[in-house]
């Protein structure tokens, strides 16, 4: 009983984070990921890695992730800050680039 009540949320966090179209929710989902993880270790007697993996995950993987997701959100700034006299019939490519000399 007690585990499908950990390791049933867990499996649907894990694929909402592959689902979500937001950037903010994917990094979000992994959370009871982490937490259900840790407490299927703890059921298993594990205590260190219990422990240790949600330190190691959070640590490295969502640390990672939010750099990534702040990447994408300088691109899209980028993209939403052209002017529609960038466009003028070109090709997207070459409207960017001349948006990007022009800022």
């Amino acid at each position: 009983m007690i585990l499908s009540v950990l390791s049933s949320p867990a499996l649907v966090s894990g694929l909402m984070v592959a689902r979500a179209k937001n950037p903010v929710h994917s990094v979000l989902f992994p959370i009871p990921v982490f937490r259900d993880t840790s407490g299927l270790l703890l059921l298993l007697g594990l205590d260190f890695f219990a422990m240790i993996f949600p330190v190691v995950h959070i640590g490295a993987i969502a640390v990672s992730f939010l750099f990534v997701v702040m990447m994408f959100h300088i691109q899209i700034v980028n993209v939403q800050s052209l002017s529609d006299s960038a466009w003028h019939g070109r090709p997207p490519l070459l409207a960017l680039q001349k948006a990007k000399v022009s800022s």
